[in-house]
């Protein structure tokens, strides 16, 4: 792991280690700062008026929050909590934006990143529209094989550790209607689901069947 960011936040702090349900921030408190992860998994979620969890994004190795707060100094109502063993790096906001605008790459880095994570909610949005649930699990798991993915031969393994529970409520389905999902596919082939990761046999034969149960334009 390298590059601008990892440089700067090795330079500037010591590793913070977090233990899985650890919460790095709440939405009764501001931030401490800005954290970048070096290590692991943060899942970003909120509650409901009913308790219920909606994940909103969730952040792997090489990528920094809250960005939000960083630039506006907004705070949204969110859970930041480890999603297993954590290791973080963490500056002050006045710190950070210092750095970002130093010079024309740093920003430019930061633009990127910016967009990565952009990507990732239009893809939610892209999926939520498709109606039928099947389906819309499949897209789900394409784009989580996309961003968390590592190959394995012709398969691809979901490095991530993302429960049916995660995926349910990233996509507006009930944990239950998405565990009959999955395991529709993994009756099929397409996807062996163990303890820890959930392994895609083919990404194409994947494509292919929801282009086959998908909906037409």
């Amino acid at each position: 792991m390298d590059g601008l960011f990892f440089d700067f936040f090795k330079e500037q702090s010591k590793p913070l280690r977090y233990r899985k349900g650890e919460f790095i921030i709440r939405p009764d408190s501001p931030p401490t700062g800005i954290f970048y992860i070096e290590k692991g998994f943060v899942r970003v979620y909120f509650l409901t008026g009913d308790g219920e969890e909606k994940i909103h994004i969730i952040y792997k190795a090489d990528e920094i929050f809250p960005m939000l707060w960083a630039v506006s100094g907004e705070q949204k109502h969110l859970f930041y909590e480890a999603m297993g063993q954590v290791i973080l790096r963490r500056v002050s906001k006045e710190e950070f934006l210092k750095f970002i605008q130093q010079d024309s790459q740093v920003l430019t880095e930061l633009i990127r990143r910016l967009a990565t994570v952009f990507n990732v909610f239009t893809n939610r949005v892209h999926n939520l529209e498709i109606t039928k649930a099947y389906p819309r699990v499949i897209a789900r798991l394409l784009f989580l094989a996309q961003r968390f993915g590592e190959k394995e031969g012709s398969s691809v393994k979901i490095v991530a550790p993302i429960k049916h529970k995660d995926i349910a409520s990233s996509i507006g389905l009930t944990r239950e209607t998405t565990s009959r999902e999955l395991e529709k596919l993994e009756a099929k082939g397409f996807i062996t689901s163990g303890k820890q990761f959930l392994v895609i046999k083919s990404i194409k034969k994947l494509e292919e069947e929801l282009e086959l149960y998908g909906e037409e334009d």
